[in-house]
Parts: C-alpha cells; sequence; structure tokens
C-alpha cells in the first residue's frame, strides 16, 4: 500500500463528515507529492524527516501535514494497513504563537470600508468579527441554524466536537438579512456547495490590501474579538464561552491585554514611592 492509497483510505473512511475532511484534503493534494507514490514498507522515518524539511520554510504547513501523515498511519496500523510509524522520531518545527489582532484604529477602518466589499464577503466579515467564530464555522453555516428572532445562531458541530449556540448581535442580524436565501447555504458557493475556504482567502485577501491591512488573516478577527472583549473588562469565562474552548487554559493567553489594572497598580506604587521620597526629604 502506498501513502497515497492509506491516506485516502483515512480521509475518506476516518474524516468522512467531519469538520477536518475538506482542510485535510486540500493539504493531501497540496503537500504529499513528494511521497505520495512511495510504499509504506519504503517509507523511513529519513524520507519522512527530509519531507518535513524540505518544508521547513512553510513550517505551518509542514507540521499540518506531518500531523496528517502521522494519525493516518496511526490509525491505520490496528487495521493493518501499515505496520510501523515512520514519523516516530520527526519533531514538528517550531513556530512562534501568532498574536496579530486588529486594533482600534484599525477595526475603525476595516467597518468604514465593509461598503466596498462585495455582499457575501461584507456579511461574512461581520459574522466573524462580531460573533469570534472561526472560519469553517462561518464558511458552512446554515440559514436552518439561525434563529432571527431570538438572535441565536446554533453550531451543530464545532472543532471541539459539540454544538455551540452563541448570540448574535443585531448588527449581525441586519448584515444577515440583505443576504439572498439562494439554498440552504448562508454562503453559498458553486454547484450548490458551500463557499470554498479558497474563495473566501482570495476575496479577503483582495479586500485587505485594498484597505491596506495586508498581514492580517481570517483568524486574526476571532483573535480580534477576543483580545477587545478583554482588553475593555470582559470576565475571561464569558470569552472562553465565545470562543468554544474546552477549557479555560486557551483562552487565558488574553488576560495578558489587560492591563489596566496592573496599570492602577503600578500607577498607585509610583505615586508611594514619590510620597515616601518627598517625606523623607522634609
Amino acid at each position: 500500500m502506498t501513502v497515497e492509497a492509506l491516506t485516502q483510505q483515512y480521509l475518506h473512511a476516518h474524516l468522512v463528515g467531519k469538520a477536518s475532511f475538506h482542510c485535510t484534503r486540500r493539504r493531501l493534494k497540496q503537500l504529499f507529492d513528494p511521497i505520495r507514490s512511495v510504499r509504506l514498507i519504503d517509507l523511513t522515518s529519513l524520507e519522512v524527516l527530509r519531507w518535513h524539511q524540505a518544508m521547513r520554510e512553510r513550517p505551518h504547513h509542514a507540521n499540518r501535514a506531518l500531523g496528517i501523515l502521522r494519525a493516518a498511519i496511526r490509525w491505520g496500523v490496528p487495521l493493518g494497513l501499515a505496520k510501523a510509524d515512520p514519523t516516530v522520531g520527526v519533531r514538528r518545527h517550531h513556530v512562534d504563537s501568532r498574536t496579530r489582532f486588529l486594533e482600534q484604529r484599525e477595526v475603525e477602518r476595516l467597518l468604514k470600508s465593509l461598503h466596498l466589499a462585495p455582499l457575501q464577503l461584507r456579511v461574512f466579515l461581520q459574522l466573524t468579527l462580531f460573533t469570534g467564530c472561526r472560519r469553517g464555522e462561518a464558511r458552512l453555516a446554515r440559514w436552518e441554524h439561525i434563529n432571527l428572532s431570538e438572535q441565536l445562531w446554533t453550531k451543530p458541530r464545532t472543532k471541539a466536537g459539540r454544538w455551540h449556540t452563541i448570540p448574535l448581535t443585531t448588527q449581525v442580524i441586519e448584515a444577515l438579512l440583505q443576504l439572498p436565501r439562494v439554498g440552504p447555504w448562508i454562503f453559498p458557493g458553486m454547484n450548490g456547495r458551500p463557499w470554498s475556504a479558497s474563495a473566501v482567502e482570495k476575496a479577503w485577501g483582495k479586500f485587505r490590501r485594498q484597505i491596506e491591512i495586508p498581514d492580517v488573516r481570517l483568524h486574526d478577527l476571532r483573535r480580534t474579538a477576543a483580545s477587545h472583549m478583554v482588553i475593555n473588562g470582559e470576565n475571561l469565562t464569558v470569552v472562553q464561552q465565545m470562543l468554544d474552548h474546552a477549557s479555560l487554559q486557551p483562552t487565558a493567553i488574553y488576560a495578558r491585554l489587560n492591563v489596566s489594572a496592573l496599570a492602577r497598580a503600578l500607577q498607585a506604587n509610583a505615586d508611594r514611592f514619590f510620597q515616601d521620597s518627598t517625606m523623607g526629604r522634609a
């Protein structure tokens, strides 16, 4: 059995119906050419290492590709499709955590420029920014998931593997009402399918360059929603609920953005130092 045969079995037998299916299928097409035709019995750890190292200029892609291969092989071993795991010992590339989010002036520029974007992208951006949802959740949203009268969006299955209900702001409701209903998908694509990830990225790439925020990714809008809630004093538990994190730990990284309490404490401490210094001279 070749790497291609195994990964396709893994994709269509194990991932079908899961949120990661389309993303995994795209990465299999884009990143696996050097090892696609290699037989599993001939795939050595050194060959996996060389393949992974060849993508080091794109560490995120390299690590995700390695993760897919590792998961497919470990899925296949109990089924007799693979006998050993040659990814053992191949370490992921170090990647610094991305911290980019839009500052207030950038948010204002984005919102003031929305009229320049096509309607579907305009609504997509508002849904993402005002709910903190993931790109894929917005892309796969159906009209049946939205309760306009109650202003609620119930996602049937999220990255955490469960349903998630989030309130919708009046701005989001008004934006959604502008969209025509031409099928089950809120953001329809080609041939009755949802808007594809590549089409979304292409539309966003053109628009972000137009409004001069070329380094901002779509996922940064989710980070922006969480960051500004924390900066403005919202409880981390509320932010966790918005982001649908399974625990508070991944949400806690935003705690460092709320420096208002620290600023007050530092100022009070500095005032005391100066007061004590003045009293000492007296």
